[in-house]
C-alpha cells in the first residue's frame, strides 16, 4: 500500500492528491472506513504513480538550477548557464548568468530575476493591453511559490518573476489570461471563451504552462 496522510473533515466525499513533494495526500469523510478508502487507492495508483513521476520530475529541474557554479537556468524557452564569480550584480550575457559569488547569491539572482521580468514582460503587457483594450492600472512583480499571476478588483496586474524562465507564447498566455479577469473575474465559460478568443490554441499553452511549474520553486 502506497504510504498516504490521512486528513478527516465534515466531508462528504473521498479525494485523493500529490502535494509538492510528491507525497499522497487523502481526504475522507470522519467515519469512512479505512478498508474503504485504501480500496480507493489501490484503485488509483497508476494515477498516483503518474502523478509522483511528474513531481520527482519538476523537483529535479529545480535542483538541477539551483545557485551552483555551472548551473544550467531556464530562460525564455532556452538556457543560461550560471557563473558564480567576482562581479557586483548579477546580468546575463551571451548566454550566462553572472551572479556575485559568496554574499547572498540568492538575493542577487532574485533582483535579477525581477528586474529582467520588468524589462521583457512589461512591453508585452502593454502590447496586449493595446490590441485587447484591457489595460490595467498597474503591473507589479513578486515571486510567489504557487501562482503565475493575479489581477485585483483595482485592476492591478501581479506577475511572477519566474516568467522570465518559461518559452514567450506561455508568457503572453499568462498575460492574458489576467487581462481577461478584467471583464470575468471568475473562471466560467465566459471566461475562457474569450481567453480563447484572443489566443487560439489558449488550452494547449495551459497544459504546456503545467510542466514548468518548477521554476516557481526553483530558488529558495
Amino acid at each position: 500500500m502506497t504510504d498516504y496522510q490521512l486528513i478527516r473533515s465534515k466531508r462528504r466525499t473521498l479525494s485523493i492528491g500529490i502535494d509538492g513533494e510528491g507525497a499522497l495526500v487523502v481526504r475522507a469523510p470522519m467515519r469512512m472506513p479505512k478498508r474503504d478508502i485504501e480500496t480507493f487507492i489501490r484503485e488509483k495508483e497508476g494515477w498516483i504513480a503518474q502523478k509522483q513521476a511528474l513531481v520527482r520530475e519538476r523537483l529535479q529541474k529545480a535542483d538541477a538550477a539551483q545557485l551552483a557554479d555551472g548551473a544550467q537556468v531556464p530562460f525564455r524557452g532556452g538556457t543560461l548557464t550560471m557563473r558564480l564569480e567576482a562581479c557586483k550584480r548579477a546580468f546575463d550575457a551571451e548566454g550566462i548568468l553572472h551572479l556575485p559569488k559568496g554574499e547572498e547569491p540568492l538575493k542577487h539572482a532574485l533582483k535579477w530575476r525581477t528586474e529582467r521580468a520588468r524589462q521583457l514582460i512589461v512591453p508585452r503587457v502593454d502590447e496586449w493591453a493595446r490590441a485587447t483594450g484591457l489595460r490595467p492600472e498597474k503591473i507589479a512583480f513578486g515571486n510567489a511559490q504557487k501562482r503565475w499571476g493575479s489581477m485585483s478588483s483595482l485592476r492591478s496586474l501581479r506577475l511572477n518573476a519566474a516568467l522570465i524562465h518559461v518559452p514567450p507564447q506561455l508568457c503572453d498566455y499568462v498575460i492574458i489570461h489576467e487581462l481577461c479577469h478584467m471583464v470575468h473575474p471568475d473562471h466560467s465559460p465566459a471566461f475562457h471563451a474569450l481567453v480563447r478568443s484572443i489566443l487560439p490554441g489558449a488550452d494547449a499553452l495551459r497544459a504546456q504552462l503545467k510542466g514548468w511549474s518548477y521554476v516557481l520553486s526553483m530558488w529558495r
